[in-house]
């Protein structure tokens, strides 16, 4: 017969639950995200460059590192450096053409009940051009891999995608007239990696709106 589980005065839910204890430190300062920044060698990252009309710009992911979301949730994190050339790609209107560090922070909330992750976009002089909402932390656990599968998710990534598959994709925004609307796209970094086995490993990621919003 299965063994009564539960304990006087506690709740047994199965929930994961994450506590905070104690004070955190307050964000830093663009220009200490930007010395941050300058301890990373973005050449042994991945890099995505995407062209358009009148200009480009070019991502930069950092090196793979062990404990992305520790490092985010305790002290902040570089996700990744851009560079613009040209004019500014849409979405990104208010930023000027020149090389800028992206930095997500947690943040607890006014009331300390509604926690987010905060980004802020920071140009070469330490200012802070944009906020950011709407990113997502993900800590993905495969299992059961291939060898090659397995190597692959070893590596530096940088890349983006839609709010779904380019059939549907084209099907949401699609207008009367046979136009066409543009849907929601996210840039996405791998930051962190740790095998586990041979066939196993944790992996996290950064997912960042593309149309980047609240410019300061």
């Amino acid at each position: 017969m299965q063994p009564d589980l539960e304990i006087p005065g506690r709740r047994q839910t199965g929930a994961v639950s994450l506590i905070l204890t104690g004070e955190r430190a307050l964000p830093i300062t663009g220009d200490q995200i930007l010395a941050k920044a300058a301890e990373i060698d973005f050449t042994k990252g991945a890099e995505l460059r995407e062209d358009y009309e009148g200009g480009s710009i070019i991502y930069q992911s950092p090196p793979l590192r062990t404990d992305a979301i520790d490092t985010a949730f305790v002290e902040g994190l570089v996700g990744w450096q851009f560079s613009i050339s040209g004019k500014p790609p849409v979405g990104f209107e208010s930023l000027a053409e020149g090389t800028y560090v992206f930095f997500v922070d947690f943040v607890e909330g006014p009331d300390w009940d509604e926690p987010r992750w905060v980004g802020r976009v920071v140009d070469s002089r330490g200012t802070i051009a944009r906020m950011v909402l709407g990113i997502e932390m993900k800590r993905v656990w495969s299992f059961s891999m291939s060898e090659a599968d397995h190597a692959d998710h070893g590596k530096p990534a940088v890349h983006t995608h839609g709010i779904a598959s380019e059939a549907v994709a084209l099907k949401l925004g699609e207008q009367p007239g046979g136009g066409q609307g543009d849907t929601p796209k996210w840039i996405v970094t791998s930051l962190s990696w740790k095998p586990v086995g041979t066939k196993s490993c944790l992996h996290e990621a950064l997912c960042v709106p593309k149309q980047q919003n609240a410019p300061i």
